[in-house]
């Protein structure tokens, strides 16, 4: 049975980094609740069709934001995923980190976007400041990491180990970053043990003009989807590791529901709550984890599924999504 992962990087931004303190709430509302005309559009919406076709999500939250505005807000975002029996996981983006008084790190005086622009011992830091964070807004559990826009390098998983936790899944190799994961050129596809922990990578597959495309929801086709998990099926993977994110299913003005994106995201639950003799929707915390054995086959594209995701992305445009 192929093991899936559908996980949603959770996080609240506030359209810059000028009068964070003026901005935070309405921000916060936003990213967490998405209200509109149609009703809530971020988490409450995507707890409601996973919970209509009795499917586990896995949230990786960033916790840092509560350096700086408390533990409130952070506890208020993980009551919200834990009471619909989601799993919370930790995510970090360490634009915050400068945005502490003192910051987070000594030193540290300027913008840092990448978790990569810090020593191994300085991520390590991070990542044990997310886990505290986490714990002490009632998270009991946590065992996985994700970098904020899979910005890894060949300290993070060590970094990952330091702080307690066993398992990672911000290799993306559709992503600009993790090259040290590959082998003679080509990328790892399924889960494989690095310094200590077990990395579990978000899912591609391969355009025809030798490019990957990550299987993330805002930006796949739900035929393309579709076709990702029947392939790893039969190509023998172990498991499918799907990225969205908490307002993934709004605008990007976050003011009302993309019907089309939510579309798809109906489908693609309707689909695996329907097979679970064949797809098994799961966390990582519940996970018998485990390298896979071998060289998993990629999976292959194709240029009318790619045409209707083009097509898709122009309806989109043109509703103001």
């Amino acid at each position: 049975m192929l093991n899936v992962f559908l996980t949603f990087d959770t996080e609240v931004w506030c359209g810059g980094w000028d009068n964070l303190d003026q901005r935070f709430p309405d921000a916060f509302r936003r990213y967490v609740y998405g209200p509109t005309p149609a009703g809530d559009g971020a988490l409450p919406l995507i707890k409601r069709v996973l919970g209509d076709h009795g499917l586990t999500g896995v949230f990786f939250v960033e916790p840092l934001f509560s350096k700086r505005f408390g533990l409130a807000p952070l506890t208020e975002m993980v009551g919200l995923i834990r009471d619909g029996g989601h799993e919370v996981q930790v995510h970090l983006h360490t634009e915050w980190v400068d945005e502490t008084d003192p910051p987070l790190l000594s030193g540290i005086s300027r913008k840092h976007q990448h978790l990569t622009m810090f020593d191994r011992e300085q991520q390590a830091a991070l990542i044990g400041i997310g886990v505290e964070q986490l714990r002490a807004a009632g998270v009991d559990r946590l065992r996985a990491f994700r970098a904020g826009n899979y910005a890894i390098n060949e300290h993070t998983a060590a970094a990952v180990r330091a702080a307690g936790l066993d398992i990672d899944s911000s290799y993306n190799p559709a992503s600009g970053f993790g090259g040290h994961f590959s082998t003679g050129g080509a990328p790892r596809l399924q889960a494989f043990e690095t310094d200590g922990v077990l990395e579990y990578p978000v899912s591609v597959f391969s355009e025809r003009d030798g490019g990957l495309h990550a299987l993330q929801v805002t930006s796949c086709s739900w035929a393309e989807m579709r076709h990702a998990l029947r392939a790893a099926r039969d190509l023998g993977w172990e498991s499918v590791n799907i990225v969205a994110h908490n307002f993934e299913l709004m605008n990007r003005a976050k003011t009302r529901i993309d019907p089309i994106v939510l579309k798809r995201f109906e489908k693609l639950a309707e689909f695996l709550g329907k097979h679970p003799d064949e797809y098994r929707v799961q966390g990582f915390n519940t996970l018998a984890a485990r390298a896979f054995p071998g060289t998993a086959r990629p999976i292959a594209g194709s240029a009318t599924r790619r045409a209707g995701r083009l097509a898709g992305q122009l309806t989109r445009r043109l509703y103001g999504a």
